[in-house]
């Protein structure tokens, strides 16, 4: 109980009830005094507030009766005041309240527009979602028709390649069935060959016969003639009718070997060809003053590489000792690239701008240094197939980003199947001798010494003219034809 309801029960002791009553009326805030003022006014009233009174003697009840109607109005006025100040705080109520109504109106409207904006929303996606279906529909239609589109053109591709594997597997029938027949012919003029030289030996311990210098030539002669009268068939192959044959390369190899003035054993250039079709790293070998530039030189002429730029010949030096005397260095100081003037790097270049294009890359003079040490990376990487692990490392790639002319020589090149490496070695004191991992990377041909016999005028009509166009070049897909060949039936 409130301070004020203490008042109001004392003054009820005083007989002071009704100033202090209306006092607590108009001035207290809570509710239970109110309440409880208002309830001990109303017994107050039930009474008529007489029991004090009476107390007081005969001489107060006039002044009482005086007094009633007074104090009813004022009864009625403390009754009229309660009511408004009742009254005031049911308004104070009904405002909050009313606050409390709008707020909630808010919060609703509020929520009203999110859920029309997401209805909204929703409408929109679904529009996206129905059209996306549609086209999802359209493309699933049009897939499954390509599907089954696809599926015919299979089985007709796969019927066409049936027939066509048909008919290969019969063209190789019948080459194997003609190169058995070559082979066959080819012992047999080795047979005769062989009795040929038979006789000649005899001849020449007989003394009955005394055969001179021109019947040996002759003899000599009508062995070449056996050999070149024998017949000959030439193979097919997947070559198209307007390119070359193997056969064909060989006739203009040897002719070109005459049209230079030298006469080499047919069997080394076979041994030859059959060597740059199946390794990368050729070594020719021989005394001094036998041909084997020449011979490369007249290779590559045959190929069409010599007149079209696609050839390179490097001398070799005696002073060089590492790899960087031949492919060149990264200087560091001038921050540049400095490639080695023997003019190897600008060729590699050039072979894999045209990876189409053969290319033959040869050493002369190759035992003039030591191959181990100037070319010492390119025999490791010879060792791997042509692809991404097959390059040549001009420098290191780190700096790359710092080489001014990084872009012209970028730190590595690659070393296709387009690019063959030759080598021509003397075999005297003055050079170096081949180490064990050298000779296991590369294929070693030593070219024949020809008896004085064998050597004879080449005239003119006996050089002819060339079986190639005019700037015709053999491309690196024919001479990969050329080397299926050779997987096929072996060498020659």
């Amino acid at each position: 109980m409130g301070r004020n309801m203490e008042e109001l029960l004392l003054a009820v002791e005083e007989e002071m009830a009704p100033s202090i009553l209306l006092s607590v009326l108009l001035s207290s805030e809570d509710e239970e005094d109110i309440e409880k003022a208002g309830e001990i006014y109303r017994i107050l009233r039930d009474e008529n507030k007489l029991e004090v009174f009476e107390n007081r003697g005969e001489e107060k009840v006039d002044e009482v009766e005086c007094n009633e109607e007074e104090s009813k109005v004022i009864h009625l006025k403390d009754e009229l005041k309660f009511a408004l100040q009742k009254n005031v705080k049911l308004e104070r109520k009904l405002k909050k309240l009313d606050q409390r109504i709008e707020e909630l109106k808010d919060k609703d409207s509020m929520a009203q527009i999110a859920i029309k904006n997401e209805r909204k929303q929703l409408k929109d996606d679904k529009k996206v979602l129905s059209h996306d279906n549609y086209s999802l529909k359209n493309e699933v239609g049009s897939l499954t028709k390509k599907v089954l589109e696809l599926s015919s053109e299979k089985e007709l591709n796969l019927k066409k390649l049936e027939r066509q594997m048909n008919a290969l597997k019969a063209k190789d029938e019948e080459i194997a069935k003609l190169h058995a027949q070559m082979l066959k012919e080819r012992t047999e003029n080795e047979k005769a060959l062989a009795a040929k030289e038979l006789e000649v030996a005899e001849a020449r311990t007989a003394g009955s016969d005394e055969m001179t210098f021109a019947d040996l030539l002759a003899a000599e002669g009508q062995i070449a003639a056996t050999i070149e009268a024998a017949p000959t068939k030439q193979v097919e192959s997947d070559q198209k009718p307007h390119e070359l044959t193997e056969e064909i390369l060989m006739k203009e190899f040897d002719r070109v070997t005459h049209e230079l003035g030298l006469i080499y054993d047919k069997k080394d250039l076979y041994n030859f060809h059959t060597a740059m079709k199946s390794s990368n790293l050729v070594i020719l070998a021989g005394m001094s003053g036998t041909g084997k530039s020449k011979l490369v030189q007249a290779y590559g002429k045959a190929l069409g590489l010599f007149d079209n730029h696609k050839m390179t010949f490097i001398p070799v030096r005696p002073a060089w000792t590492d790899d960087a005397d031949l492919i060149g260095y990264a200087d560091t100081l001038q921050m540049v690239y400095r490639p080695g003037d023997s003019g190897l790097v600008n060729a590699l270049m050039s072979a894999k701008e045209n990876s189409k294009k053969l290319h033959i890359i040869c050493f002369d003079e190759m035992n003039l240094a030591r191959v181990e040490h100037y070319f010492s990376q390119f025999l490791s990487v010879l060792e791997n197939e042509p692809g991404p692990q097959r390059v040549l490392q001009l420098y290191n790639g780190d700096l790359k980003d710092n080489l001014k002319n990084s872009t012209q020589y970028p730190p590595v090149i690659p070393i296709g199947d387009n690019v063959i490496f030759v080598g021509t070695v003397n075999l005297d004191d003055s050079t170096y001798h081949f180490s064990d991992k050298v000779l296991d990377r590369a294929n070693v041909i030593t070219l024949n010494v020809l008896n004085f016999g064998n050597l004879r005028k080449v005239s003119k009509e006996e050089k002819g003219t060339t079986i190639l166009k005019e700037n015709r070049t053999v491309s690196l897909e024919l001479f990969n034809n050329y080397r299926r060949m050779l997987d096929r039936f072996g060498p020659w």
